[in-house]
């Protein structure tokens, strides 16, 4: 994840988080919207690589 990545934490932040990605659909590259996209992106695909895609289907944690 980048380091400006901030990790989401819940549905709410994983829903606004792909709301905002394509609102940055346009950016230039290597603005600093293009970074946050970049940052929400990387972000977006850690909470469905550890929670699944699909937010209702988030299971409690066993560890």
């Amino acid at each position: 994840m980048p380091k400006n990545a901030k990790p989401i934490e819940n549905v709410e932040e994983f829903e606004d988080a792909k709301k905002r990605i394509i609102k940055l659909d346009t950016a230039m590259p290597g603005s600093p919207q293009a970074e946050e996209q970049r940052a929400l992106i990387s972000a977006v695909a850690k909470w469905k690589h550890d929670h699944g895609a699909m937010p209702n289907a988030i299971k409690p944690r066993t560890s």
